[in-house]
């Protein structure tokens, strides 16, 4: 859970920054977003460095290059108030997709789903070839390999022993479900493009405007990748929670793009993002019960193992 010193820390950044009626416009797991002065947003973090905030502020102008059809995030300034760090960036317009999809009709519910998947097309044209496969971001763990194959098999146990003891009670044949999904990643994703992943693209990490069409796509982080960019349209599927019905549309729609053979490469990221996202039970155990969902579903584990006959 986020420690309850935090409400504290972030107040104190905004009353240096001269911010005596904080508006919050922004809440996650890590940062929390606030309107400084029009058109800009200070976002206080709960733990980062200036390392990383220095990479992810290269990283954002390299994308920004790249000419999208939709904003970005752009820090414009970084700075450190006793041991919190913050950044100011432009802020960007539009409610996320998970805010108003409840008050969408059918049709611009399609149409929402359309942009979101083309949104993912032209992320993954933009090709990295001077840096390695794996992690843009400098952090704690910043690991690249030399292919795609190695790099999410280093990954993978990397980011299991953060919390193996943990798993180890909570996921059955945990040893077992290790060497197959390792078996399976390497027999299956053998990807040598360097596309820019988002690595975490799901439903509240794009924004939509007035007439509810795609304006932003925000939250770059250390799941951010060089690599396939399968990766994110298997996520935002995963991720799909609002509507049952929809998430089948929008499996569908991926299919028609990608063919049926999509179907496999989804299951084998859920896999990767439940293994991945397991340090979640230090700060949102919800996260971490879905993570469980999938690395205890039988229907999962069967699905793997059929891949690496």
């Amino acid at each position: 859970m986020i420690p309850n010193n935090f409400d504290n820390r972030a107040t104190k950044v905004l009353n240096h920054l001269g911010i005596s009626n904080p508006v919050l416009i922004g809440k996650g797991d890590q940062s929390w977003v606030y309107r400084y002065r029009p058109g800009v947003v200070a976002k206080v973090h709960r733990r980062s460095n200036k390392q990383y905030l220095e990479s992810l502020m290269e990283l954002e102008k390299v994308i920004k290059t790249h000419k999208l059809p939709f904003s970005t995030p752009e820090i414009m300034e970084i700075g450190l108030f006793e041991d919190t760090y913050y950044n100011l960036e432009k802020e960007l317009s539009g409610t996320t997709l998970g805010n108003i999809w409840f008050s969408l009709s059918n049709t611009s519910k399609k149409n929402a789903v359309d942009d979101f998947v083309v949104a993912i097309k032209y992320l993954s044209e933009i090709t990295l070839e001077d840096y390695p496969f794996g992690q843009v971001l400098v952090t704690g763990e910043h690991l690249t390999a030399g292919s795609w194959r190695e790099f999410i098999d280093h990954k993978l146990i990397q980011r299991i022993n953060l919390v193996r003891d943990k798993l180890e009670t909570d996921v059955k044949n945990l040893d077992e479900k290790i060497n197959i999904a390792r078996r399976a990643f390497h027999d299956s994703l053998d990807f040598n493009e360097k596309c820019l992943v988002h690595g975490d693209y799901f439903y509240n990490n794009v924004l939509y405007d007035q007439k509810n069409r795609l304006s932003a796509v925000i939250d770059f982080s250390n799941s951010t990748v060089i690599g396939d960019f399968r990766m994110d349209l298997a996520c935002a599927i995963m991720y799909f929670d609002l509507e049952e019905a929809w998430n089948k549309k929008l499996r569908d729609l991926v299919k028609k793009n990608h063919g049926q053979e999509i179907d496999t490469i989804i299951d084998l990221y859920t896999v990767y993002q439940a293994f991945f996202q397991t340090e979640s039970y230090y700060y949102n155990q919800g996260l971490y019960k879905w993570c469980l969902g999938h690395l205890n579903s039988d229907v999962l584990c069967d699905k793997i193992k059929q891949i690496v006959k």
